[in-house]
């Protein structure tokens, strides 16, 4: 086997849980977004504001499987790191990341010179050229810009963690012993989540925003999920296999998603960051878990939300701006309940609808397109990335 075949060799096939899991937190994801239109159609969902707001931590999720998935299959082949093997790395992410969020910026840039013309409004934010090239090269999150495309403000520091990895994989690859792993881990999650907290106290209000609060939380999680990665990799063949882990994972997903709202019940908001080790439990579990647990969230349905999820997680916040200004100029508040509730529907359907076509249109024929430039140039051709859907 050649040297380029066995590289190809460590890219594995996905598991099926944890993309059905992805599509179950981008759902929650949507939900926070979700809000504006739910307020105008129903005011009292307006007191609902910081309980789910609390639910983001589920992007820190995003972080977790991005940095296990990426260990899983590219450790081996960037323990040794050589020039060919990083630029067959970062071609691979780029074409999982890039191109549908350079269309999708491009989409909502149309979208407020439309609604300028139509509405006499547009997009709030910066849209100059130096601010709309720093979104288009994923430093958004650097200095003094800001996110056009709201749910993108996570690409940019998961970007930095891909240029990143193939010196992060070197140190990975040379910490021996499980009990040393989960040390590092736990003490990763307690530093990262302490500091968060301290950082977000020291805020006016909590929600606001800042741009070392994004690094730190992807600097914390992607970490975690590499550790992740190397512990669930070398767990003894009974403990992988236990048959609890589908029950473990349930509960711990339950409380997570409770610790999130029971946190904030009240009228201050208090970010949910010492939950990040029950979240890595949810997902060291879902990687785990077999049976029924893995056919549910492994099944049909989420699998397939997981598979889109990418797409629906970019293109929502064009949807939700773009259906909110028509239903307000509308005055869907004043409709019977009946009628807002299908409008509701509708918007919901929307945001899925267009994911897909997203994910068919965009991303996946780009994504093919780029992938030509990272295989070898030998005859021996490349596996394909299928774990790495996963890696937004």
């Amino acid at each position: 086997m050649s040297r380029e075949a066995r590289r190809s060799s460590d890219i594995q096939d996905e598991i099926r849980s944890l993309m059905g899991l992805r599509g179950f937190f981008t759902v929650a994801v949507v939900s926070v977004h979700l809000l504006p239109t739910l307020t105008l159609l129903h005011e009292p969902a307006d007191g609902l504001y910081f309980e789910l707001n609390s639910l983001m931590i589920c992007v820190e999720s995003f972080y977790v499987m991005s940095g296990f998935l990426l260990t899983r299959n590219y450790l081996t082949m960037l323990a040794r790191p050589t020039r060919a093997g990083v630029r067959h790395f970062m071609v691979l992410r780029i074409a999982r990341v890039w191109p549908l969020h350079v269309a999708m910026l491009a989409a909502i840039l149309l979208y407020d010179v439309l609604a300028r013309w139509i509405l006499g409004y547009g997009v709030e934010g910066d849209l100059g050229l130096p601010n709309i090239l720093a979104n288009v090269f994923l430093v958004h999150e650097i200095g003094s810009a800001t996110v056009i495309n709201l749910p993108s403000w996570s690409l940019s520091p998961e970007a930095g963690a891909y240029v990143a990895f193939p010196l992060l994989a070197i140190g990975l690859a040379r910490l021996r012993g499980l009990a040393w792993r989960l040390t590092l881990l736990l003490a990763i999650l307690a530093a990262g989540s302490t500091t968060l907290w301290i950082r977000y106290q020291a805020m006016e209000i909590t929600t606001e925003w800042s741009h070392t609060q994004a690094w730190l939380r992807m600097a914390t999680t992607f970490t975690a999920g590499c550790l992740l990665a190397l512990i669930w990799r070398d767990l003894p063949e009974h403990a992988r296999a236990w048959r609890h882990w589908g029950t473990v994972a349930t509960v711990s997903g339950i409380a997570t998603i409770a610790g999130c709202v029971a946190m904030n019940l009240g009228d201050t908001f208090h970010p949910p960051v010492f939950l990040y080790p029950l979240l890595v439990l949810v997902i060291l579990a879902t990687a785990c878990a077999t049976g029924r647990f893995e056919r549910v969230v492994g099944g049909t349905v989420l699998h397939w939300f997981g598979r889109i999820s990418y797409g629906i997680y970019l293109s929502h916040f064009l949807v939700l701006i773009s259906t909110f200004a028509v239903l307000h100029r509308l005055d869907a508040g004043s409709w019977n309940a009946p009628a807002r509730m299908c409008a509701l529907l509708g918007v919901v359907a929307l945001v899925v609808v267009t994911g897909w076509i997203a994910h068919v249109l965009i991303e996946e024929p780009a994504r093919r397109y780029i992938r030509r430039f990272a295989r070898p140039r030998t005859a021996t051709p490349v596996a394909g990335d299928p774990a790495g859907t996963l890696a937004r």
